[in-house]
C-alpha cells in the first residue's frame, strides 16, 4: 500500500493512503481491544471503553472436613508393645500396652482364637498396676468374644461374655452403644462385672476416633481409643486408666494424638 507519513505539531504520527487518514494511536489502540477479546459486545470481551481489566482471584478452597465414617476396624484390634507417658503436677506415669495374637485354645467348650493383652503401669518409676495378662478368646467370621482369662499380680480370674452387641459394617461419627458384658465365673456373691460400651468422634480429615469405655464393677476400669482411617485401619490413639489403690484417673495419648 502506497501512502505518506506525517508528523503532526502535537508530535502524532499519521499514515495516508489512498484517501484516508488513520493515527498510529487509533491503529494500536485496535489491537489492544483486539487482543483483550475484541469490542463488539461478545459476552467475554471489553467495551473499549479504555477501562481498566480487572481479574478477581477464585476464593480459597474451603478447609477439609473430618472423618465421618470408616469401615469397622478387624476385631480385636492389634497393638505392638507401646510405652506412653505423661506427667501430671509433680508425678510421671509410665504405661507399657500391647495386644497381639494368640494360640489357637479352647474355651467352655469352643475351639477359639486367642489374642493376649499385658498392661504395667508405674508412677515415679515404681510399679503401681500389674504386670496384667488377659487372654482373650473369640471367634471369628464374624466376630464373637467369648470371654477372658485374667492374671494379676499372681491372681487369676476368668469371665464369660453374659451379652454381646457386635458393631456394624462402619462406625460413624455420633454414634453409640453397648459392646459387651462379661461376669466373672462361677457367680457368687464375689463376682464382679465388667462392661464395655463405645462412641464414634471427629478427630481430622484422615482418621476418626472410636473410643471404648471399660468399667469393671464401680470403681476400676479401662477406656481405649483407635484411630480409624478411611481404610478401616486402627491404630492406638489413647489409653484411659482408673488406677485402683491410687484413687486416680491417668490419661495417657499417643504421639500426634495429645490433647
Amino acid at each position: 500500500m502506497e501512502g505518506v507519513i506525517m508528523t503532526g505539531k502535537d508530535g502524532s504520527v499519521t499514515f495516508r493512503a489512498a484517501g484516508t487518514i488513520t493515527t498510529v494511536a487509533t491503529v494500536v489502540s485496535a489491537l489492544l481491544v483486539a487482543g483483550c477479546g475484541g469490542g463488539g459486545g461478545g459476552s467475554g470481551g471489553g467495551s473499549g471503553s479504555g477501562d481498566d481489566l480487572v481479574i478477581t482471584p477464585p476464593p480459597p478452597p474451603p478447609p477439609p472436613q473430618n472423618l465421618g465414617i470408616a469401615p469397622t476396624p478387624s476385631e480385636p484390634v492389634n497393638v505392638p508393645t507401646t510405652t506412653l507417658t505423661v506427667r501430671e503436677l509433680f508425678d510421671t506415669w509410665t504405661a507399657t500396652y500391647s495386644s497381639v495374637p494368640g494360640d489357637m485354645a479352647t474355651f467352655n467348650g469352643h475351639y477359639a482364637n486367642t489374642s493376649v493383652n499385658t498392661l504395667t503401669v508405674s508412677k515415679n518409676g515404681l510399679l503401681v498396676l500389674g504386670p496384667v495378662s488377659n487372654t482373650q478368646y473369640y471367634l471369628s467370621n464374624p466376630y464373637s468374644p467369648l470371654g477372658v482369662v485374667s492374671t494379676t499380680n499372681g491372681v487369676t480370674n476368668t469371665l464369660v461374655v453374659t451379652s454381646f452387641t457386635p458393631f456394624t459394617p462402619e462406625v460413624r461419627v455420633g454414634r453409640s452403644g453397648p459392646v459387651s458384658t462379661y461376669s466373672t465365673t462361677p457367680i457368687t456373691s464375689q463376682s464382679y462385672v465388667y462392661t464395655q460400651t463405645y462412641d464414634v468422634t471427629f478427630n481430622s480429615p484422615t482418621a476418626l476416633f472410636l473410643n471404648i469405655y471399660g468399667v469393671l464393677g464401680p470403681t476400676g476400669g479401662m477406656d481405649i481409643t483407635y484411630a480409624v482411617t478411611a481404610s478401616g485401619a486402627a491404630t492406638l490413639a489413647r489409653l484411659r486408666l482408673y488406677v485402683l489403690g491410687q484413687g486416680q484417673t491417668v490419661t495417657f495419648y499417643a504421639p500426634g494424638y495429645c490433647c
